[in-house]
Formats: C-alpha cells, sequence, structure tokens
C-alpha cells in the first residue's frame, strides 16, 4: 500500500501534462500511486500519460466519466486509489519537489485528517510568481499544530481555500464520511473542501510554498467561468443541507454565511460575459442571498468589513449600476496606473537640474485614525501580506545573504519581500536570483543603475503589505521581532512605530567615528505613549534622539499612499526629507526601545571634493523641501519649535559641506531652484561659505618669540641628524 496517492484529472492537457506528471515522478517521496484520469481527451494526452506510465511503474491510466466535469473525474480517482492519504493535481500545476514527502511527515507526525500548505501563483503570459497568503490564511490558526475546526471559529471556511490541490486528506477519513466531489462543470470542489473542513477532527499544516498554480495559459477551466454560472448555487445549498444533516449547524451557521457571501462575490467578479453577469446578479438578489440566510443580518455579523457595502450593492442595485460601476472602477485603476507610470517616466527621464525639487511640493495630509483590520485585502479580495519589507540592492554581494536571512527568520508574521538591484555589476543579481528561487516570499526587480531612491520608488510601486518597512542589504535584522512590532501597531492602530538599532562595527572603522556612532541609533527617552507623527518628532527632537533613517519604523502603507509619499530621486541623505513626510503625515505614532536593527558601520574613505558637492546639493534640496512642506500648517509652539529646528540642522549641515566646496560649485547650488524660497536659503549658504573662505585667507599671526626659538633649534637637530647618518653610511662604505 503506497503512502499517497496522486490523483491528476486531465483534459486535453497535452501542453502542460508532461511537466506535471514530472514534478510527481520526481518527488522525494518515493512511495506514490500516480492515478492519471484521461476525461475523454481527444488531443495526446492518453500518449503521454502511456509514455509516462512505461518509464514508471507508479503511473497508470484511468479512463474517466468524461461528462466535462473535474470533480466527476477525481471521484474515478478515488475509488480505485489505495494511498494511506489523498493528494490532488491539476494537469497544468505543480508541485515542489519535497513537497509530499513534508506533507505526509506532518500528516504522520500529527496524526492529522488534512494538512494544508500555501501555494503561488505563476502566470505564463507574464512570467510572473507571486506567493499568496489567501491559500492559507495562517494569521486565523494558532501556532500550534494539530488543531480542531473550532479554533478557526466563525473564520473556518474563509481561512482555507477551496481548492483540494493544497492539501493532503487521510484516505480513512475520507472514506469514513464518505467525502465525494460535486459532478458539476464549476465549483465542484467547494463541497468537498467544506464539508472535510467541518468533518475534521485534527487539521494541521506547514508553511511551504510548495506548489505552482498556473494562470494565463487560457486552457483551464478557469478561463470558461462564465459558462454554467450558477454551479456555485448548487454547492452551497448541498453544503447548508449537509451540515444540518451531520449536527453541525447552528454551530458553523455564521462561518457559513460568510461563505456564502465570499463565493458569490467570486462569482460575480468572474462572470466573464454580461450576460453571465446578470444571470448570476439575478440569482444572488432574488434567491441565493436571502435563502441562505445572508440578507438581514447586522453589519457586525460579517468577517470582512467590506461585505455589509458589497451586500447591499447587490441587493439594491440593478444590473446596468452594478456593470456600469465595475466598468468606473477599471477606468479609474486604468488611470491611476497610467498616471503612475507618467510620474515614474518623468522622475526618469527629467529629474529636474541637479535633481531640483518641484516648484509645488505636495502638503501632507494627516492621516486619521485607522483601524488594525483595514486594508487586510485588495480591491479583489486578495488578503495582503502584513508586511512588505524593502530592500535596494547595490554590489553588497558579501552582505546581502546576511541580510536576506534575518528577515526570512522572522516568524508569526506574513511578509513579502521586495529586492530592488540598482544595477549592481558583483554576483548580487545572481544570489538575489537563487534565493528567489527558492523562497516564493521574495521578489527581486531588476534596475538600471538610477541610484537608492529611484531602486525604493520601484519597490514601493509594487509592494502590496499592510505596513511598510526598509533594510538596507548591508545591515541585517538582529533577532525576530517583526511580529511584536506589527501586534503593536495594530493593537495601538499606529501609522508609525519606530524602533531603534545596534550599531555593528566592520573592522577598519577608526575610533572616533565608533565613539560616535557606537550609540547613535539608540533612543533611551520612553516615548511609548501614543501621540501624532509631528508630536513623535517633537519630543525625540528636543532630547536630541530624532533620527531620519527610513529603516527604524513601521509604516502603515496606506500613509504612504494617501499622500503620495516617495523618496527624491538625485539627491543624497534622501531619508532627511522622506522621513519628515512621514512623520508630518502620520496621524498615531509611538516608539518602542527593541534593537531589531543591526546598522554595520564600513569603512570609507576620507570625504573628497565630488561627494561634498553630493551632500551639499543633496542636503539643501531636503531642506527646501521640508521648508515647503510645512509652509502654512500650524503646529503647537513646542512642535512648531522642534520641526523648525529639524529644518535648520539639515540647512545647517548643507552649509557644513557646502564650506570645503569652491565658489563655482556653490554658485552651482544656486541654479537647482530659483524660487524665491530655494533662493533665500541658498543665500544663507552662500554668505556662510564666503565667510568661512574670508577666515581662511586672513594673514597668520607673527609666530611667539619662544616658538621661533623652539623652531630653529628643531631644525639644526634635524641637520645634525642627516649629518650623523651620512658619516655613518661613509664608514660602512669604507671598511
Amino acid at each position: 500500500m503506497p503512502a499517497v496517492s496522486v490523483i491528476v484529472p486531465v483534459h486535453n492537457g497535452e501542453r502542460q501534462l508532461r511537466e506535471c506528471l514530472g514534478c510527481l515522478t520526481a518527488q522525494t517521496l518515493t512511495d506514490l500511486e500516480i492515478i492519471v484520469v484521461d476525461d475523454g481527451s481527444t488531443d495526446a494526452t492518453a500518449a503521454i500519460i502511456d509514455e509516462v506510465a512505461a518509464l514508471d511503474a507508479r503511473v497508470r491510466r484511468l479512463t474517466g466519466p468524461a461528462i466535462g466535469s473535474a470533480g466527476a473525474a477525481r471521484n474515478a480517482g478515488l475509488a480505485v486509489a489505495t494511498g494511506d492519504y489523498l493528494a490532488f493535481l491539476d494537469s497544468d500545476d505543480r508541485f515542489a519537489p519535497t513537497l509530499l514527502e513534508e506533507l505526509h511527515e506532518k500528516a504522520v507526525a500529527d496524526s492529522a485528517d488534512i494538512v494544508l500548505t500555501r501555494f503561488r501563483i505563476a502566470d505564463d503570459s507574464t512570467g510572473d510568481v507571486s506567493p499568496v497568503e489567501w491559500g492559507v490564511r495562517l494569521r486565523h490558526f494558532p501556532r500550534r499544530t494539530p488543531l480542531a475546526p473550532s479554533a478557526l471559529g466563525d473564520n473556518l471556511f474563509l481561512a482555507v481555500n477551496p481548492a483540494p490541490w493544497n492539501k493532503l486528506f487521510r484516505t480513512e477519513f475520507v472514506t469514513g464520511t464518505n467525502l465525494r466531489f460535486q459532478e458539476l462543470r464549476r465549483t465542484n470542489d467547494l463541497y468537498f473542501t467544506a464539508l472535510a473542513l467541518a468533518h475534521a477532527e485534527r487539521i494541521s499544516y506547514i508553511q511551504t510554498y510548495g506548489i505552482d498554480y498556473r494562470v494565463g495559459h487560457g486552457t483551464s477551466l478557469q478561463s470558461t467561468l462564465h459558462e454554467s454560472p450558477l454551479d456555485f448555487v448548487d454547492a452551497l445549498t448541498a453544503i447548508r443541507g449537509e451540515l444540518e444533516r451531520i449536527g453541525r449547524w447552528p454551530a458553523l451557521e455564521r462561518a457559513f454565511t460568510n461563505l456564502v457571501v465570499e463565493v458569490s462575490l467570486t462569482a460575480l467578479r468572474k462572470a466573464g460575459t454580461a450576460e453571465s453577469f446578470a444571470t448570476v446578479h439575478e440569482a444572488l438578489r432574488e434567491d441565493v442571498l436571502p435563502r441562505l440566510g445572508v440578507t438581514g443580518r447586522a453589519d457586525d455579523y460579517f468577517l470582512r468589513r467590506d461585505y455589509p457595502a458589497l451586500v447591499a450593492d447587490i441587493l439594491e442595485r440593478s444590473t446596468t449600476e452594478l456593470i456600469f460601476q465595475r466598468l468606473q472602477q477599471a477606468q479609474q485603476q486604468a488611470a491611476s496606473a497610467r498616471a503612475q507610470a507618467h510620474s515614474a517616466l518623468l522622475a526618469v527621464i527629467d529629474p529636474g537640474p541637479d535633481g531640483a525639487p518641484g516648484p509645488d511640493a505636495a502638503t501632507p495630509t494627516p492621516a486619521s485614525p485607522t483601524s488594525p483590520t483595514s486594508g487586510l485585502a485588495d480591491a479583489d479580495g486578495v488578503p495582503r501580506p502584513d508586511v512588505s519589507v524593502i530592500i535596494p540592492v547595490h554590489n553588497t554581494e558579501a552582505y546581502l545573504r546576511d541580510c536576506l536571512d534575518s528577515v526570512l527568520r522572522q516568524s508569526g508574521v506574513d511578509i513579502e519581500i521586495i529586492c530592488a538591484d540598482d544595477g549592481s555589476t558583483d554576483a548580487s543579481g545572481t544570489l538575489l536570483a537563487r534565493i528567489a528561487a527558492s523562497e516564493p516570499r521574495v521578489r527581486v526587480l531588476a534596475l538600471s543603475h538610477a541610484g537608492q531612491s529611484q531602486a525604493r520608488n520601484a519597490a514601493l510601486g509594487i509592494a502590496r503589505g499592510r505596513y511598510l518597512c526598509f533594510v538596507d542589504s548591508d545591515d541585517f535584522w538582529r533577532f525576530d521581532g517583526l511580529a511584536e512590532l506589527v501586534g503593536h501597531a495594530d493593537a495601538e492602530q499606529l501609522d508609525l512605530l519606530a524602533f531603534d538599532a545596534e550599531s555593528i562595527r566592520d573592522p577598519g572603522v577608526g575610533d572616533r567615528r565608533w565613539q560616535r556612532m557606537a550609540t547613535f541609533y539608540q533612543r533611551p527617552g520612553d516615548y511609548r505613549e501614543t501621540s501624532s507623527g509631528p508630536g513623535l518628532l517633537a519630543r525625540m527632537n528636543a532630547r536630541r534622539h530624532y533620527r531620519a533613517s527610513a529603516c527604524l519604523y513601521l509604516v502603515r502603507r496606506s500613509v504612504i499612499e494617501a499622500n503620495d509619499i516617495r523618496f527624491r530621486p538625485g539627491i543624497s541623505h534622501e531619508d532627511n526629507l522622506f522621513t519628515f513626510r512621514v512623520m508630518l503625515a502620520a496621524g498615531r505614532a509611538a516608539h518602542l526601545p527593541a534593537r531589531l536593527y543591526g546598522r554595520r558601520l564600513r569603512p570609507h574613505s576620507i570625504m573628497g571634493t565630488a561627494s561634498r558637492a553630493v551632500a551639499a546639493r543633496g542636503y539643501f534640496v531636503c531642506a527646501v523641501e521640508m521648508l515647503r512642506l510645512v509652509h502654512g500648517r500650524r503646529f503647537e509652539p513646542e512642535v512648531a519649535r522642534q520641526i523648525g529646528a529639524v529644518i535648520h540642522r539639515v540647512l545647517r549641515q548643507a552649509s557644513e559641506q557646502a564650506t570645503g566646496l569652491g565658489a563655482d560649485l556653490v554658485e552651482r547650488m544656486g541654479t537647482i531652484d530659483p524660487a524665491p524660497d530655494a533662493q533665500a536659503l541658498y543665500r544663507l549658504i552662500a554668505e556662510a561659505h564666503a565667510d568661512a573662505q574670508f577666515r581662511r585667507k586672513r594673514p597668520s599671526p607673527p609666530p611667539h618669540p619662544v616658538r621661533r626659538v623652539a623652531a630653529g633649534v628643531r631644525r639644526r637637530l634635524r641637520r645634525l641628524a642627516r649629518a650623523t647618518a651620512d658619516l655613518a653610511r661613509a664608514a660602512r662604505r669604507s671598511r
């Protein structure tokens, strides 16, 4: 008796079938039987199965019922399966080589009826491969396994997607409960999966993204969902009846009602034609929602905050209105995408003279307090990761592995890691590609070299997390603490949560620099109390604890997007402006004295003229933009004083860097921005530079008489030493 029976239904799947079967025959768990149900194929499917079976005795071809239902084909496989456990795979998808071994080991260890795993979506049309969290929404699961269905509460059906192929089932459990797939053309797996979850006594899971669910090739049943658009109604009706029969009603009534809403919204969204859309909408409004208990519920009965409004739209709007609403949303999304692309293109093509600030710097919109659950899902219902971790990379091959490992070790929190490779010329790109191939949470953007700001902005453009944070690729996180930060931010409904860093001294870092930076990123004051972003900035700056590094806080992504906050391209020290904008926009902010971040101090050369010019320009642009951001805004007196002090400090840094430059380079700074406010700040820098040059040119006072005598003695001693050395060399030669 094999350990696992894998059932593969297939209909005219010659394009992907060979690859699918190859991923099964290559499994590290070799004790398998692979039952391929040829469900009426008219292409080369049968020949491919026989070819593989001739090479591998574990593969067998079974003739299916050929009624156009994957559920019926799976039932045919179930009838002959002999394995201890059951797995399912669609013929256009792929298992990772170790997946079945991992699932089987977990099932045996936990004596589980069902073991769940996560998966990735592989888009054949674009080549993109992205992990998804809605396959198994682990935020609803306890950490310890196994668990009873009651541990998921009302989220039992929403916490797990209905597909059978990301689950391993104990065969005795399936046969003992007489579970079978409905023989529907669509939604034939919903009944099987929902009832399996309801019947199970022990559920377990692994966190591996071990499956590639392929889309975009136009041959799967998903590409013809507009046919048989009401099959989902039969599935839901059957689930309701079975829950009543087995005595799980009304305990699962709320879980089922929310499942009805989710499945109904999905059916409406995936209706591919106007006719099928109208059919689904009429059925929902006139029959499904009232009959299955959705109507008449209080808003807090629903598990997603947007459900009540979406249900109301279905019940109260006409089909024409809903189609028009969908069209408007699509047009708005398209317009927004075009605007973002246009802005990005302008930033690349014409960032302004020497990275000049724009004439009309946007004023941040103060963020209102947000719910910890706001933004949990995209517009189409796909859940967001908790955190998007953005890592710009440029020639940091030696440090990159440690950096990524430290982020990947974070537990108890759903993350996506976006690595923006800024045109690296070392092996950084190769290393990133290798890591991303084995770790689905890592996404890599391969960019032309345009600087750290552009790299971070590119990552911001695709980030999906509820929160954002930044890590420099030569730094790392010191311990597993991200989940605690997210939990605190959620509990306090924070827009920004600051934390600290430990400085790490690399060999070659001088003592003076180390003394200055050893504790620079540690803020010993008590800033736990929640305040506004400007208020937190003021409290920290008053005690000289304000730090502009973008790597030292977790920020709610909705704040960044609502205020269109991005890094300023073309300048250095861009964190000063970015963090200042984030602080002004944050409605609720706090600080935890947790030294999560490891800031690596690396040796660097003495700053030369070119780098001083870049630094002076960067600080100057930041000061101009910061001043514009606060223009016309009112703050409490102490907050206003501290905000002014931060801007003044940045301007002073610009002036100090400019002091070491020639007059021609300083004059060029005056051409960066012709606006009067920028010219006023430039005049202050130019005057400071002129004063410094004057002090350098003042004649030195005559030396003190004693110093003059001492200098003469030193000169005579040096001449005597040279003469003595010459005599010694002559004596050696004469020998």
